[in-house]
């Protein structure tokens, strides 16, 4: 189970939020705050997000890192922070916070491998700031509300993320690449 689900409930009760208080701040159903709480869905960045926005937290403290504000952020490769998902089950990618561990920062950046295929229905991220991803490995496919575009190693794609998007990998193997949120 991941670190979020296993502090998600805890977190929400010492903000005295009921569930479906959370649910109005955050704009995620209480069914699905409740599977995240149960372990029975995993969360995507843009719900990870969300949740952190909603409990007044950064993504950091919503991921259990206590780490202490400063100027200087290092995180070696094995001290990321994996988010495993469910893959095919909610639609979710696997991905690794680079820099949790900051309290204050004005961008989350991430390590992400998306799903191979798009969810049924297909449901597509939607939150504040801007949104910026570069493709490291292998090739991603973006659907945005009335397109999609292609992205191979090397391409990056900087988008106003209120636009309605999702991501997948194409080929054999699932894509990595950077993803960086800012509000």
């Amino acid at each position: 189970m991941d670190s979020i689900q296993l502090r998600l409930k805890y977190l929400r009760r010492s903000k005295n939020l009921t569930i479906d208080q959370l649910a109005q701040k955050s704009e995620l159903s209480k069914g699905y705050i409740s599977k995240l709480e149960r372990g029975v869905s995993s969360p995507t960045i843009s719900t990870v997000l969300k949740l952190a926005k909603a409990l007044d937290l950064t993504v950091g403290k919503l991921l259990g890192e206590e780490g202490e504000d400063e100027r200087v952020c290092l995180v070696r490769k094995n001290e990321r922070h994996y988010m495993s998902s469910q893959l095919g089950q909610d639609g979710a990618h696997a991905f690794e916070a680079l820099a949790a561990n900051r309290t204050v920062k004005r961008m989350e950046p991430f390590i992400v491998r998306p799903q191979m295929e798009f969810s049924v229905p297909i449901n597509m991220s939607q939150h504040t700031g801007d949104e910026f991803l570069h493709v490291i490995r292998g090739k991603v496919e973006v659907k945005m509300q009335d397109r999609t575009i292609i992205l191979s190693a090397g391409d990056s794609l900087y988008f106003d993320a209120s636009l309605p998007h999702k991501t997948r990998s194409l080929g054999k193997q699932p894509a990595e690449m950077l993803l960086i949120t800012a509000e």
